[in-house]
């Protein structure tokens, strides 16, 4: 079975754990941490969806749109929250 998506987020598998320099201070450093960023983002974007098992649905990102809208600031726990409570309007 597939880990819990909330499991992964407790532990911090979509925590960046590269260090923080703001541009100015170190361009190389920054560029590599956001980067990470997107690529943390784009992974548990996909965790969500195959955790719902609506990864082939075409509706996913719009309801990802939603749940990050209403979560984001609360973090991924959040956003999980909010996509497992609307994700039946996108089930078939």
């Amino acid at each position: 079975m597939e880990d819990d998506i909330f499991t992964k987020i407790n532990s911090g598998e979509y925590d960046n754990k590269l260090p923080y320099r703001t541009k100015k201070e170190n361009e190389q450093i920054w560029k590599a941490y956001h980067e990470e960023s997107i690529v943390l983002y784009e992974m548990f974007k996909n965790d969500l969806f195959k955790y719902y098992g609506v990864e082939n649905n075409p509706k996913k990102d719009l309801l990802f749109s939603k749940a990050w809208e209403f979560g984001h600031s609360s973090g991924y726990n959040e956003v999980a929250i909010y996509f497992g409570d609307l994700v039946e309007l996108i089930r078939r």
